[in-house]
């Protein structure tokens, strides 16, 4: 992820916290919302954007959680895509935790 930045420090650090700000902290709420009203392409565009972003900077396990909620969905698979929800919110929980250390950054920067 760091080298999307090229290898700069500060840079990777705002957008992992952007990452966190506009994805990691809203996904679950978003989907879930987007599902409650049968907006199955919606759930898609969420589940591609996180995918997208989780790679490109290199927190891989989402990622590749996200890809497969993603496919379920197409597929229309229900069971598939429910089971890929719960992984990837994991997956999600797991980041989160890591991403608060970016709160000390915060209150020195």
């Amino acid at each position: 992820g760091l080298s999307q930045t090229g290898g700069k420090v500060p840079m990777y650090l705002r957008v992992l916290k952007k990452y966190r700000d506009t994805h990691v902290r809203c996904f679950a709420q978003d989907y879930r919302q987007a599902e409650h009203e049968g907006d199955r392409m919606t759930c898609i565009r969420l589940a591609h954007s996180l995918k997208g972003v989780s790679l490109m900077l290199g927190v891989t396990a989402v990622g590749d959680a996200a890809a497969r909620l993603e496919r379920s969905l197409r597929d229309a698979d229900l069971a598939g895509a429910e089971t890929g929800f719960a992984l990837l919110l994991d997956e999600l929980a797991i980041v989160a935790q890591s991403l608060r250390a970016l709160e000390n950054y915060e209150d020195q920067g």
